[in-house]
């Protein structure tokens, strides 16, 4: 695995339980189906390097 794999993989478990903590306390309100959070959280290299080296849309398909 290199170090892009292994920087992905974390910040895609950060993000899972960030998610899974607002909605067990109630900061954020989850009516969807019980999808295992991870799965919610897809990274992508943006095409555009002045965006950033990931990007993240689990707002969009949580807005969705």
């Amino acid at each position: 695995m290199n170090i892009q794999d292994t920087m992905k993989a974390k910040i895609t478990q950060a993000v899972a339980s960030a998610f899974e903590a607002a909605v067990a306390e109630g900061a954020l309100p989850w009516e969807g189906q019980a999808l295992e959070a991870a799965s919610l959280v897809k990274l992508e290299v943006p095409k555009d390097k002045s965006h950033g080296d990931f990007a993240c849309s689990i707002a969009m398909a949580l807005a969705g």
